[in-house]
């Protein structure tokens, strides 16, 4: 299978992600999430391929705001000239690794309908063994992640 590469963008187009991925987008496993952090959000689409790769590109360091959350374990990244929320960046022992928000996508494609997740009761431990398994692996530079 051939990988596809879908573009989105924030806004104002001051963050950008490429998601790669052989995964066809009707066969995504898009969730949303209950959490303070995103319950005051309106729309977000999460979305992640541990076998694919997406790579972050940022108009300047002053575009991208990072915040933390619950557990403190992934920067939320946002645009401070929009307010887009594109998604969160854990850092790996030598990496970092990602879940999308794919509502920013450029394309308009056919997505299968999400799921609700609920975090509430899950221990750091295995947050971090969930997201180890199932995050999609970033590519090139990260910003500095430290919480």
């Amino acid at each position: 299978m051939v990988s596809e590469t879908y573009k989105a963008r924030c806004h104002c187009g001051g963050i950008k992600f490429f998601f790669k991925t052989q995964i066809l987008p009707n066969k995504w496993a898009i969730r949303v999430c209950d959490c303070l952090f995103c319950s005051e959000r309106i729309g977000h689409l999460y979305c992640a391929d541990p076998e694919g790769s997406v790579r972050f590109y940022f108009e300047g360091l002053n575009r991208v705001q990072q915040s933390w959350h619950g557990t403190n374990t992934a920067a939320f990244i946002e645009c401070t000239e929009c307010n887009s929320f594109m998604g969160a960046v854990m850092k790996n022992k030598t990496s970092h690794l990602a879940v999308l928000n794919i509502q920013h996508l450029a394309a308009k494609i056919s997505l299968p309908e999400p799921y609700k997740l609920s975090w509430g009761g899950e221990n750091t431990k295995a947050r971090l063994a969930r997201r180890f398994k199932t995050w999609t692996p970033v590519c090139g530079d990260m910003l500095n992640l430290e919480s």
